[in-house]
């Protein structure tokens, strides 16, 4: 049995490389993502009454994803939400939108003026605001996901869709 010199013990181990940027931004993207996606939710649903709305709140959910895209590497946030489910969710915000659009116009509003909660003072327009959050933001994250996740090859003199695993979109 060889035993091993002083220099192969103090040899540092061969470790792989994680996906994504360093402990510091993985520690901090891990303590704001529920902030940003609370906040964003705030601005959705409180849109009526203060500054923001749908789209504005659309965007600040879609950048809490693309931070733990930066942050942990694209598997991790495609397995928190993936392509097809951002695609699903863009097109039943947009159904939810034009549901309770075509539902609020066939009926008539209230005309209670009494003291009632502020979220649900302003009828369907909090739900109309996140029905365009979730078309905003999921169409803002499957922006992103293409612009990161695919590229452009050129491959036997024709340009490809190619993902970062090398195989053809």
């Amino acid at each position: 049995m060889v035993e091993p010199t002083l220099f192969e013990e103090l040899k540092k181990p061969e470790t792989t490389i994680e996906p994504g940027m360093g402990l510091q931004v993985k520690t901090a993207a891990g303590w704001l993502k529920g902030f940003f996606f609370l906040f964003g939710s705030y601005v959705t649903f409180h849109g009526h009454r203060a500054p923001g709305g749908g789209f504005d709140g659309g965007i600040i959910v879609a950048c809490t994803f693309i931070l733990l895209m930066l942050a942990y590497g694209s598997r991790h946030a495609l397995a928190k939400l993936g392509k097809m489910v951002a695609w699903k969710l863009q097109g039943a915000g947009a159904l939810a939108f034009l549901a309770l659009a075509g539902a609020g116009a066939v009926t008539i509003p209230p005309t209670d003026t009494t003291a009632r909660a502020m979220l649900f003072d302003a009828g369907i327009a909090p739900w109309l605001n996140a029905a365009i959050a979730m078309t905003v933001g999921s169409s803002l994250f499957m922006v992103f996901i293409i612009l990161a996740v695919v590229r452009v090859r050129e491959i036997g003199g024709q340009r490809t869709l190619v993902n970062n695993e090398g195989t053809r979109q």
